[in-house]
């Protein structure tokens, strides 16, 4: 049933990001085009060098519209298949309250991820003349090559991607535990929403500061502190080359600790106040 819910919910989202999606590529080949006959070389004034001026205008403003699109579209679509009267019908479905919330997080993921691709496709197709990408690609693989030599950096790069996903998914569900908890009020429940999540990210800075004044990463210590874990994590031999990423490995582990636990605390917030809370208006 969960991938019933997945498949609903890419269906219903689909078309507009797909829509999107289009709308960007097309106009960054418009540009590219208008970009190779010349159109964008000329300074005066004229039809010409106006029409390709209000052409990059609307590709950044498509770019912008995609990318902003893609956060409120997630939240609309647990606002309001979750939280309003699609909730009647949702909430009668034999599935648990979670597969709703995984069903909702794993397609705002990769809707993020697609986004973010297309956006880096749209970016590439208007310099694939103007940058080197050969220069760049080569520049690219032997700095992969000289970072992989160094013992960790598989795992180091492999944590590195663990944590990014679940910080991701644990944002995404800071947000619907605060829509979980401002629909809970009786009036201005998007207020009380938007004031939840305020207030979240508040708890949040104070917990991660006493996690540093705890650690004695605050006050007059800190620069000898840095320089220490620095070194740690990143030894140097007398070369100049990077011997170890470990250190780096060892930091990662227990840095994960926290995305970690957000997403455990967020996952548990939503399920309960869906489950046990809900208020349909």
């Amino acid at each position: 049933m969960n991938g019933k819910l997945i498949r609903f919910e890419f269906r219903s989202t689909g078309r507009i990001m797909l829509g999107l999606y289009l709308a960007l590529i097309i106009l960054s080949l418009i540009n590219r085009v208008t970009s190779e006959i010349g159109m964008m070389d000329t300074y005066e004034l004229t039809l010409t060098s106006l029409s390709s001026v209000i052409l990059m205008a609307l590709y950044v403003i498509c770019a912008g519209a995609m990318l902003l699109f893609t956060f409120v579209m997630i939240v609309i679509r647990f606002w309001r298949n979750l939280l309003e009267n699609q909730g009647y019908l949702m909430h009668t479905l034999p599935v648990r309250t979670r597969d709703h919330i995984v069903s909702k997080m794993l397609v705002a993921f990769v809707w993020l991820i697609v986004s973010f691709l297309v956006f880096l496709i749209s970016i590439w197709i208007l310099t694939w003349h103007n940058v080197d990408l050969t220069y760049i690609g080569h520049q690219f693989t032997s700095f992969l090559g000289e970072m992989f030599a160094v013992k960790g950096s598989v795992l180091f790069f492999i944590l590195g991607l663990v944590i990014v996903i679940i910080s991701v998914f644990a944002e995404l569900l800071k947000l619907y535990a605060s829509m979980a908890i401002g629909q809970t009020f009786r009036e201005h429940r998007i207020l009380g929403s938007i004031g939840v999540y305020l207030l979240i990210n508040i708890a949040e800075s104070f917990f991660e500061t006493g996690i540093l004044m705890i650690l004695g990463l605050t006050g007059q210590n800190v620069n000898s502190l840095n320089t220490w874990i620095t070194e740690s994590m990143f030894p140097i031999d007398a070369s100049g080359q990077l011997t170890s990423l470990y250190g780096a490995v060892l930091a990662e582990a227990v840095y994960l600790i926290i995305p970690v636990l957000y997403f455990v605390v967020y996952f548990f917030l939503t399920n309960h106040f869906l489950g046990k809370k809900l208020n349909l208006v």
